[in-house]
C-alpha cells in the first residue's frame, strides 16, 4: 500500500467526517481526531526529512505509536456500533495499512529497500548501500555512541558477526525497533557493515585494512 501526503490528508478528512456520527460527548470523537492530526503531522515531517534518515526514524517511532493507539480506538468504535461497519472499516483499514507501510521499513531487510518503503527518505540510496551516507552528509549522521551501542560493538568484536534479534535478551527492556535503529546508526557511522539478506542479515565490523 502506497502512502502519500495527499492520501493521508484524504484519510484524515474522512476520519473527521465519520467521527461526527459519534455521540457528541464521547471522548473518542475528539481523541481520534487529535491522534489523526498527530499522525498527519508526523508523516509530513518524515516526508520533509528526505536527507536526514536518522532523525526520521524517531518520528517514525512516534507515528507508529499513534497508529497503535488509533487501532484500539477503532476497535472500541466498532464494538459500540456508533457507525455502520461498511463506513468505519475502510478508514480503519487505511490507518492499519499506513502502520504496516511504516513498520515494514524497519524490518531486517536490505537498507535500500527499507528507505524506499518509508517514503524514500534518503534521495541517493546508492550511497546508503555502500555505507557512505555519513561521509556524503559531511559527518551529519555520525554521532557519539551510547552505552547500548558500545555494548553491541563489543559483542560483535567477540563473536565476529551478530543479528539484531540476539540483543533482545541482552536488553530486555528495549524494543526491537530501537535496537534496529542502534544498528542503523552504527552502520551509518561506518562502524559495521551488513551481510546477507532478510532473516539471514548479519552485522560485522568493517575491516580497516
Amino acid at each position: 500500500m502506497e502512502i502519500t501526503r495527499e492520501s493521508l490528508i484524504h484519510l484524515t478528512t474522512r476520519l473527521y467526517q465519520i467521527t461526527i456520527l459519534f455521540p457528541k460527548k464521547e471522548p473518542l470523537r475528539y481523541k481520534m481526531r487529535e491522534i489523526a492530526n498527530d499522525i498527519l503531522n508526523g508523516f509530513i515531517k518524515i516526508d520533509n526529512l528526505r536527507k536526514r534518515a536518522v532523525d526520521a526514524f524517531d518520528i517514525i517511532d512516534q507515528v507508529c505509536d499513534g497508529l497503535d493507539v488509533m487501532d484500539g480506538f477503532f476497535a472500541i468504535s466498532k464494538e459500540q456500533n456508533w457507525v455502520a461497519p461498511d463506513e468505519l472499516l475502510p478508514i480503519w483499514e487505511g490507518y492499519s495499512g499506513m502502520k504496516e507501510f511504516l513498520q515494514d521499513g524497519l524490518k531486517d531487510k536490505n537498507v535500500v529497500n527499507d528507505i524506499s518503503l518509508i517514503g524514500d527518505i534518503v534521495n541517493n540510496v546508492s550511497l546508503v548501500s555502500n555505507g557512505e551516507l555519513s561521509q556524503a552528509l559531511g559527518g551529519q549522521v555520525k554521532k557519539s555512541l551510547n552505552d547500548r551501542q558500545q555494548k553491541i560493538l563489543e559483542t560483535i568484536k567477540e563473536k565476529g558477526k551478530v543479528q539484531v534479534g540476539e540483543f533482545k535478551d541482552v536488553f530486555p527492556m528495549v524494543t526491537k525497533r530501537t535496537l534496529r535503529r542502534d544498528f542503523w546508526q552504527l552502520f551509518q557511522s561506518g562502524e559495521v557493515e551488513r551481510v546477507g539478506e532478510k532473516n539471514d542479515t548479519y552485522y560485522q565490523l568493517i575491516s580497516r585494512t
